[in-house]
């Protein structure tokens, strides 16, 4: 397996999870995001996305991401913040661990909790399963506590799964079916 294959799974992954959070977060179908990146063109520290006002003249903060990076420079860490315009600053919610195998590429969730000041364990993972280097199927499975097994919630095959990944040319996001 490649790494260019690898980086390209967790790619899908990563602009999934930054669809579907933006969407839940969106207020109309009309408001634009915008991407501030810290970081090189390949490897981005931290990314910061932003939403027009009202008024469509000034830009608010809305999530950052934080990433943490491998020897072959795949992510292996995403952390989530969300800005908090009454404190002035940005709040852990999500952490997003990348496990890279010869089959398949694993990744497992957890949410902030602000009673702990942590992280807490892992409760929903994701597994995307890949043959000769070509995403083939993805299985989706969650538990409500650490001692409990994994329970699977989906599993779909390419052939009816949404792919989503990154135009490099201009750096859209391109949906595709």
């Amino acid at each position: 397996m490649n790494r260019t294959s690898i980086f390209r799974v967790a790619l899908i992954v990563l602009v999934s999870t930054i669809s579907v959070a933006s969407f839940a977060t969106e207020k109309s179908e009309k408001a634009k995001f915008y991407r501030n990146n810290l970081g090189t063109k390949e490897v981005e520290a931290s990314q910061v996305i932003c939403e027009l006002d009202e008024t469509g003249k000034y830009l608010i903060r809305t999530f950052r991401y934080d990433y943490t990076y491998d020897t072959q420079n795949r992510v292996v860490e995403k952390r989530i913040f969300k800005w908090d315009s009454d404190y002035n600053a940005w709040h852990a919610t999500q952490k997003l661990s990348y496990n890279y195998g010869p089959e398949a590429v694993t990744i497992e969730l957890a949410y902030w909790n602000n009673t702990k000041q942590s992280f807490d364990d892992v409760s929903e993972r994701s597994i995307y399963y890949l043959k000769d280097n070509i995403l083939t199927s993805c299985a989706s499975y969650n538990r409500k506590s650490p001692t409990d097994e994994w329970t699977l919630v989906k599993f779909l095959t390419m052939e009816n799964a949404s792919v989503v990944f990154l135009n490099y040319q201009n750096n859209n996001l391109i949906a595709e079916k």
